[in-house]
């Protein structure tokens, strides 16, 4: 049986708040883990002790942090956007966004001005790539409208009654 009452509509956010909130914490703890795995292998290869490995972090956090910054924010705003179908880069920059709120907040104590500009670069340059490259692949996998010329003019002509000037 068929009812012709309207079915009470959701009000749906255009953003998936959830998905952004697991990447900036995805963010977050895996640069910490990032940070204790360079720690491990730095000891196991170098032989070295907390000491050297706090000069030698300090003296290369320059690129270090950047470096896995940039890999860890680029693969969780594409892993966030990949599911806002018609808003991947928004949704990738939005990633960005909420980490930099989120260290304005706490990294702001412990972070000189240079590092917290590096920062923001890398992480609203790295976010919008991974929305971009989610983008680029929705729009692959989007099935496209035949175009009308498309079409065989007998075809037009037969179905749709069209003449050969139709574009």
């Amino acid at each position: 049986m068929v009812t012709s009452e309207p079915q009470a509509v959701s009000p749906r956010s255009p953003f998936r708040w959830g998905r952004i909130v697991i990447a900036v914490v995805l963010i977050k703890v895996g640069a910490a883990i990032g940070d204790l795995v360079l720690a491990f292998f730095f000891a196991l290869l170098a032989g070295g002790t907390l000491d050297k490995y706090l000069a030698f972090k300090t003296k290369n956090i320059v690129w270090l942090g950047p470096a896995y910054g940039g890999l860890l924010f680029f693969l969780c705003a594409w892993w966030a956007a990949k599911a806002a179908r018609g808003r991947e880069i928004l949704h990738g920059t939005l990633v960005g966004v909420a980490v930099l709120l989120l260290e304005a907040v706490v990294g702001a104590l412990f972070k000189s001005w240079p590092m917290l500009l590096g920062e923001i670069v890398v992480a609203l340059g790295a976010s919008g790539l991974g929305g971009w490259v989610a983008a680029q692949r929705a729009a692959r996998s989007r099935p496209t409208a035949p175009v009308l010329s498309d079409v065989p003019s007998e075809l037009r002509r037969a179905y749709l009654g069209a003449d050969d000037n139709v574009k």
